[in-house]
């Protein structure tokens, strides 16, 4: 239980912790307080703060004869654990059924995690995709026994709404007289409790490879940029409840090394244009492209930009010729904020904007996962 005082500065009532909780006299005491106010008692529901991560136990894996007669016996085998980020319970472990995830993925909940296993017992690499439920620790195979889950790349994960988990599916389709094809590549979901069977959402043609996925944060839609059967990018947006069309093939991937993002608000898209030089902005069914931003001409080229949840604020990666690579951080309002020297010519894999904006992450090949204060630039 927790006791909840009313805060006039931020309008809510919030739990106020340094209320004793006497269980046996059933009643909270509170040794000081200006003015009570109005005052509550709930019941905390959310999940405990946690960490998910593979843990690895070498013993497992050494050779018979490397180890010692007298070594002890492996106590906690491989696989997924849950930890509290304030150390507040013990570590406990994820059943994975002997399964040792390649990759894993909490749901946007925080009570269950997908993971998957690569399937190698048949003609080509599959994966196997799993769920298992903190509460409960049973693992569930959500697809890959009946379906041919494509194993490579961001084929896979958590639709916004939490409840479904998506992936790339090759489908076997009925070929026509003159059709050489007998599969093609389909954006599917399955409910991540295992409730019921896959189901194909949007059918992205044969030969579809797909580069990259990304969702509106209201959970409408859904962005795919593949490489089409003609081996050019393609960007569809599709609505994520019914998989129907919205635009197919006609907003442009960009200049930049990543795909359309989504705006904040979901009203649209927006990339670097293909002369790199501004960024541009879409509605989802490709119509009326707007310039969003425009760099000075001084800074030289853009290789990628992203907006702050808020809108407004933006970072962005830019090269001026024979110079260095610079981040600069500002807002659509108020112009530059700062710049911060990035050193000469990276290759940059994503960038990203933490959800409270404090920090911009940038995931290059030289340096890994930089992390920088928005406010001021400076390197964490």
């Amino acid at each position: 239980l927790a006791l909840l005082l009313w805060d006039d500065g931020l309008g809510a009532l919030v739990p106020y912790d340094e209320a004793v909780h006497d269980a046996t006299a059933n009643r909270f005491e509170v040794d000081a307080y200006d003015v009570l106010g109005h005052l509550a008692v709930g019941y905390r529901t959310c999940p405990q703060p946690g960490i998910v991560f593979l843990g690895i136990n070498p013993a497992q894996f050494a050779r018979v004869d490397a180890v010692p007669e007298t070594a002890v016996a492996v106590q906690q085998p491989s696989g997924l654990w849950l930890v509290a980020a304030d150390g507040s319970i013990e570590p406990t472990q994820l059943p994975t059924d002997g399964v040792i995830p390649g990759s894993f993925l909490p749901s946007p909940d925080g009570r269950t995690v997908m993971f998957e296993q690569l399937d190698t017992s048949g003609e080509g690499f599959t994966s196997l995709l799993y769920s298992v439920a903190a509460p409960d620790g049973i693992p569930t195979l959500l697809a890959g026994d009946d379906e041919q889950v494509d194993a490579y790349g961001p084929t896979f994960g958590w639709m916004r709404d939490g409840t479904r988990v998506f992936f790339q599916e090759e489908v076997e389709v009925s070929p026509g007289l003159t059709a050489q094809v007998a599969t093609e590549t389909s954006f599917s979901t399955v409910p991540g409790d295992g409730s019921a069977d896959p189901a194909s959402l949007y059918a992205l043609g044969p030969f579809a490879f797909v580069d990259d996925v990304r969702q509106s944060l209201d959970g409408n839609l859904v962005m795919v940029a593949y490489f089409g059967q003609f081996e050019n990018r393609v960007v569809d947006v599709f609505e994520s409840a019914t998989g129907d069309e919205v635009s197919r093939d006609v907003i442009p991937y960009g200049g930049g090394p990543s795909s359309p993002r989504f705006l904040p608000d979901s009203s649209g898209l927006y990339l670097v244009d293909s002369d790199r030089e501004s960024v541009d902005r879409y509605d989802p069914d490709g119509t009326n492209p707007t310039d969003l931003f425009t760099p000075p001409a001084e800074h030289g080229f853009l290789k990628d930009f992203v907006l702050a949840p808020n809108g407004d604020d933006y970072a962005y990666v830019a090269t001026a010729v024979e110079d260095d690579d610079t981040l600069d951080l500002g807002s659509l309002s108020d112009g530059l904020r700062t710049a911060v020297d990035l050193g000469a010519n990276a290759f940059y894999d994503e960038m990203f904007v933490h959800p409270d904006g404090s920090h911009i992450f940038l995931d290059t090949f030289q340096t890994d996962v930089l992390m920088v204060r928005a406010s001021d630039g400076t390197l964490g």
